[in-house]
């Protein structure tokens, strides 16, 4: 296991690039935010081994001379984005808040375990063939369609998976836009929709995310 942060020239090493420090904020001020679109520049630049910052954030508190515990609910949804990306790292942990979040916490570690890493190391033999990202965005599929060029709140795993995670503090819904080119299956209830829509306020309740699998056409 090898983590660096910066590099010249080795995309072809198997090594994790993590990304630089995030504070422990929701928005685009280094916040929750901007994870998706760090993932998918370092994804397109050919680094396709993600590791994100510290779940939470780095909880910084005027400067660097005290720490504070993030705020819960930014926790929470903090662990369930990173479930989804190659690696989770932990610094401050579950258990620091209380029970809820250590079994949300295990759920997803779980789902990282049994369900991502799968997809993780089988599209990372592509990214060793041709140098595709593991972790896309919707463009990916569909190139030509405009709100999948410009959508940051949402990202693929390899061409398998879509992931459309919480990431306003207080909601329990979130719209989903769901790419042309096929038919995808809602992994929490089954529900199969066409891609080239948008699904309006689709609940995701604390505890949840919203995800989906593509199905064969």
């Amino acid at each position: 296991m090898v983590e660096v942060r910066v590099g010249y020239r080795n995309q072809d090493l198997p090594i994790f690039v993590r990304m630089m420090d995030k504070d422990s904020n929701w928005g685009y001020n280094n916040g929750l935010r901007t994870i998706i679109p760090s993932a998918l520049t370092l994804g397109i630049l050919g680094y396709p081994y993600i590791l994100p910052d510290m779940i939470g954030g780095n909880a910084y508190e005027a400067g660097f001379h005290e720490t504070r515990l993030p705020d819960r609910e930014l926790y929470i949804r903090w662990v369930q984005l990173t479930a989804f990306l190659p690696a989770m790292q932990f610094s401050i942990a579950p258990w620091q808040y209380d029970e809820e979040v250590v079994q949300i916490s295990k759920r997803y570690v779980e789902l990282h375990e049994t369900f991502v890493t799968p997809l993780v190391l089988k599209f990372a033999k592509e990214a060793l063939k041709d140098g595709s990202p593991i972790i896309r965005p919707l463009w990916w599929l569909a190139p030509g369609d405009e709100q999948s060029q410009i959508e940051d709140s949402e990202f693929l795993i390899g061409d398998e998976v879509l992931v459309a995670p919480i990431l306003d503090q207080g909601r329990t819904f979130r719209d989903v836009y769901l790419p042309p080119g096929g038919t995808w299956q809602d992994c929490r209830d089954g529900s199969v929709y066409n891609g080239g829509q948008t699904l309006k306020d689709v609940p995701v309740p604390l505890g949840d995310v919203a995800y989906y699998t593509m199905l064969e056409i």
